[in-house]
């Protein structure tokens, strides 16, 4: 019975070469989307800290977007009591309530 992905322990925390290699991929993506996807392979991988997850999540522009950044980053995170400063960077009611409800 495998367990839910957001509860995955991290295997290796991201260094900050890590991190800039990501920022790098991030910023070179095509779309909003192939961002997403570079950020999902990379969090399978290491996790992140909630300010670098802040930090990578001001290249997505698309509210929409942003929170699924977050979804996807939730199982990702090293310092999870944090997790929830996020919220601020969201605009739109709806990503907030599923933002909060994600974080529950």
């Amino acid at each position: 019975n495998k367990e839910p992905l957001r509860f995955m322990a991290c295997k290796q925390v991201a260094e900050e070469k890590d991190f800039m290699q990501l920022r790098k991929k991030l910023a070179g993506a095509e779309t909003e989307l192939d961002m997403l996807d570079q950020a999902s392979k990379a969090f399978k991988k290491k996790c992140y800290t909630t300010e670098q997850l802040r930090n990578l999540s001001m290249l997505i522009l698309q509210d929409d977007n942003r929170y699924r950044f977050f979804e996807l980053a939730y199982s990702a995170v090293t310092d999870k009591d944090n997790f929830a400063l996020l919220q601020t960077l969201l605009n739109g009611e709806q990503n907030i309530e599923r933002f909060k409800a994600l974080i529950r």
